[in-house]
């Protein structure tokens, strides 16, 4: 949390919030010090794989030296054992955190935190070798207790079953102690099993040293106008400097576009903050710290409000690629919802779409309800709205552009719902974080060709079925 407090704190003061700044600042130095001494000495790090940093056992030196003794028949001559540094236990193997997206790792270490079951007991009686091939490698490790190895393997994956839709295989828990090259923790062996513990049948290499491989010169790339703008608001640039650099940088680039870029870098970096704040009001919750979290809930609700916004829990990020709903469904595809539309879903896309007209002075958009059951023939719909304006391409009120809905994804701490636009195939999504307070309820959906709003009752009994659009939708 001190790493949080002290972004959103840099934040706030960034733009102009010097009191609640200020007031973070306190709360930082009030709970520094408790925050250090409950985590003690072990610490989840979360870069190529998630590893759990602990304090080295005692007399570390006289165990690699009883290893060093016990295997020295085994080892090529001249090799010895060096003392790997930081110790540490991997609880994710890099192969599979890799494929979990950043906010859900940040989801899965913030569960392990509250974990009481990360204390590794290691057991000190057995040493253990195990060898590759590759290089020539040659690991001491020493094993963890079985029923610690079995309560941190359970922790591990329930906080990955509730967060992410992958399966995290159980872990011979284990931590290595010392090498062949050098103590270099990269020069481990990295995939140390239950077979390690036998001495039959290792593999037994001389130790050689990890060639570097030569990078083939790269022409750089010229960044896009995106990458250049969010640069140099990163840099508190002022947008009318922004603007006059990207008249010289990009001649091509409309006055409309560089609109759209600046507003919707914007919106995100308050967004970001806002989830920012979010978390750290709930973990003080959490703490007990009551009176400091409500505080912060009073500064989201201020910030939410100068956005227009009642509440801060709904982000859009659109037009975005095609793609990224390909990569939700795959990987989220246990929690997709449907294939009903419910009119929320709707409701949201609408209000999010304008809220982006309003602040980008773009088009409006008319998000509208479409079913496909089954039916022979094949593919099928009887939303009149979508037979009026997709199919029968009738102009929508207002010249809207007709919004469609494609998949919804509801996960434990967030809902995810991916949209287009019928003509031009823009792609977005919205994010509903439920972690935030929630959200009032949507406004009642106006229909095409009706004169009274709907409320959730009338509208399903108008339109009983709903779908999800597939193939080219």
């Amino acid at each position: 949390m001190i790493k949080e407090l002290i972004k959103v704190a840099t934040q706030l003061d960034a733009r102009g919030y010097y009191k609640e700044a200020d007031y973070l600042d306190a709360l930082l130095g009030k709970n520094a010090h408790e925050e250090e001494a409950s985590e003690g000495s072990n610490k989840l790090v979360s870069k190529f794989a998630l590893i759990l940093e602990i304090e080295q056992p005692p007399g570390l030196d006289d165990l690699i030296s009883q290893g060093q003794q016990k295997y020295s028949d085994m080892l090529p001559e001249g090799e010895s054992f060096a003392k790997i540094d930081k110790s540490h236990v991997t609880l994710i193997p890099g192969k599979i955190f890799k494929t979990i997206n950043k906010d859900d790792q940040s989801a899965i270490v913030e569960k392990l935190g509250e974990s009481t079951v990360l204390t590794p007991i290691v057991d000190t009686g057995n040493i253990y070798l195990a060898t590759r091939e590759m290089e020539g490698r040659k690991t001491l490790y020493l094993k963890l207790d079985i029923d610690n190895s079995e309560a941190i393997n359970s922790a591990v994956q329930k906080a990955v079953a509730e967060v992410a839709s992958i399966n995290v295989p159980e872990k011979y828990m284990h931590m290595s102690i010392a090498n062949v090259h050098g103590g270099n923790p990269y020069q481990s062996v990295g995939d140390i099993n239950e077979n390690d513990e036998y001495d039959e049948n290792k593999v037994i290499v001389s130790a050689v040293q990890q060639k570097k491989k030569e990078k083939k010169p790269q022409q750089k790339k010229k960044g896009g106008p995106g990458g250049l703008v969010k640069r140099l608001k990163g840099a508190r640039m002022p947008d009318s400097k922004i603007r006059e650099i990207l008249s010289k940088a990009h001649p091509d680039l409309s006055e409309k576009d560089v609109d759209n870029m600046l507003a919707n870098i914007t919106a995100s970096r308050e967004t970001n903050m806002l989830k920012e704040l979010i978390k750290v009001a709930n973990s003080l919750d959490k703490n007990g710290l009551r009176k400091e979290a409500d505080y912060l809930d009073g500064i989201i609700q201020k910030l939410a409000a100068e956005r227009g916004e009642e509440e801060a829990n709904v982000s859009l990020e659109f037009p975005i690629n095609r793609g990224f709903k390909d990569q939700d469904r795959n990987r989220f595809r246990k929690f997709e919802v449907g294939p009903i539309t419910s009119p929320e879903d709707i409701a949201l896309i609408q209000r999010a779409l304008d809220d982006y007209s309003e602040k980008n002075d773009g088009p409006k958009y008319l998000v509208i309800h479409s079913e496909l059951p089954e039916g022979e023939g094949g593919r099928h719909s009887s939303s009149s709205e979508w037979m009026r304006y997709v199919h029968g391409n009738e102009p929508a009120p207002e010249g809207a552009e007709v919004v469609l809905h494609l998949a919804t994804f509801d996960l434990p701490k967030k809902r995810i719902i991916h949209f287009k636009t019928a003509k031009d195939h823009k792609y977005g999504k919205i994010e509903v974080d439920k972690s935030a307070p929630p959200l009032q309820p949507p406004e009642p959906h106006y229909i095409p060709g009706h004169d009274e709003p709907m409320e959730k009752a009338r509208y399903e009994e108008v339109f009983p079925l709903g779908g999800r659009l597939e193939g080219e939708f």
